[in-house]
């Protein structure tokens, strides 16, 4: 706020734009009105700050999975590093509250399918397809890592979400284009299938290239549990 010492015009009342004219005490004041709150704007923003949170709570959790931090630090891919890279591929694919089943732990590769996914006390099985066409995937020894992102709690005292891992590694070659997987449940997957409602599975098939050396690896396979 300021005020006109002097004002070849007179004396000055009224808005032009934002600024406001007023007389005080036989004093011309002027300042400039604040800009108008936008409501929608602000819960826009906000929205989408918690996308972005999740999104990177979301890529520091695969990031510090060594395996799968090494498929995206290999991957023919933009970003600098694996971390970033995870970021650019998944952000925009979420909600602010949840994960979706356009998320990834894996860069694209070959095509993985989750078609069903069991759930009890004691196991997680899951029955994945592949594509005939890459049975070097498949050979022993490999690995099947899981990832599941559980929302929705219970209660209301819980997180908003947590994520779990489990890793698989296979001994033997799978021949078939259909095959079932099963993971134990233990006592961290049991605490969140009892505190949570609802979760995502995240599936994938990781592999070192006996020649190259390399890693080979899958598709991200996805699949919603209510």
């Amino acid at each position: 706020m300021a005020e006109l010492r002097k004002n070849i015009l007179g004396q000055l009342s009224g808005t032009v734009g934002n600024t406001v004219f007023r007389i005080r005490n036989g004093k011309s004041i002027v300042y400039t009105r604040p800009r108008e709150y936008n409501m929608s704007t602000s819960e826009n923003l906000k929205d989408n700050r918690s996308r972005f949170a999740l999104t990177v709570s979301f890529a520091k959790f695969i990031n510090n999975i060594p395996l799968l931090k090494q498929t995206w630090k290999e991957a023919d891919i933009g970003g600098t590093n694996a971390y970033q890279r995870i970021i650019k591929h998944n952000a925009g694919k979420n909600t602010s509250k949840f994960l979706t089943k356009n998320n990834i732990v894996t860069p694209p590769g070959t095509p993985l399918i989750i078609e069903e996914v069991h759930f009890d006390i004691s196991e997680i099985i899951l029955l994945l397809k592949m594509c005939k066409e890459f049975p070097l995937l498949t050979a022993a020894p490999f690995s099947i890592l899981l990832v599941i992102f559980f929302f929705e709690p219970i209660q209301t005292n819980n997180s908003y979400y947590s994520f779990y891992y489990s890793c698989k590694s296979m001994d033997y070659n799978i021949t078939d284009t259909e095959f079932s997987i099963s993971f134990p449940v233990d006592d961290e997957c049991l605490d969140y299938m009892t505190w949570f409602n609802k979760s995502v599975l995240y599936a994938a098939l990781v592999k070192k290239d006996p020649i190259t050396q390399k890693l080979l690896w899958s598709s991200t396979g996805v699949k919603e549990r209510d």
